[in-house]
Order: structure tokens, then sequence, then C-alpha cells
């Protein structure tokens, strides 16, 4: 319950240097903040999930072995979630890039970005 306007105050306070940085600093600032540090989290949970599976031993009974394989299948799908999130953010990335460097607002990021 009070978990929700504690991430709102993290928010707009990551997100208020943007109010002085009005140029490329500003941008390269929200970009890392709402995709290059969620990425960095996921990554860095996908790659302990990987060196523990991996740090199992060989010789294995059936049942850990399907345990492992299902855990296996898990990872996969936590994989291609995380790669079409990525590949959904990247048009709205390019955009906000156009944006800061040209100063025009393009009609479709706001479409994107909802």
């Amino acid at each position: 319950m009070i978990v929700g306007p504690i991430q709102l105050i993290i928010g707009f306070a990551l997100q208020s240097p943007v109010l002085i940085w009005r140029d490329l600093h500003g941008t390269i600032w929200t970009l890392s903040i709402s995709y290059g540090f969620p990425l960095l989290a996921l990554l860095f949970i996908y790659i302990r999930i990987t060196i523990f599976l991996y740090r199992q031993s060989n010789v294995q009974t059936l049942i850990v072995q399907r345990r492992q394989q299902r855990d296996l299948l898990v990872i996969k799908r936590i994989g291609i979630t995380v790669s079409m999130l990525i590949i959904f953010g990247l048009p709205n990335l390019v955009f906000l890039i156009l944006t800061s460097m040209t100063d025009v607002e393009y009609a479709l990021t706001y479409r994107i970005q909802w």
C-alpha cells in the first residue's frame, strides 16, 4: 500500500535532473533511467540464474534433470519476454533521440509511449 507512493517519489526524483538538462544530457539521463537500469537488472538476474544452472552437478537423477529442463524452459521464456520488451521500446527511443537532436516533437512519440 505504501510501495506505490514511494515508487512515485523515487521516479520523480530520478527524472528531476531533466528539468535542468534540456539537451542531450537530459535525453541520455532519461534513456538510462527508463531503459538502461531495468534492462541491467533483468540481465543480472538472468545471468545469476544461468550461472546457478551451470553449477549443478552432471550426475543427477531423472527427477532433477526434469526440474532443470523446466527451469531452462522458464529462463528461455524470460529471455524472450525481455527481448520483446527491448524490441518494442526501440521505436520510442529513436523518436526521443530525434526529438533531442532536432527539437521537433513527433506526434507518433506520444502514441508509442501510451
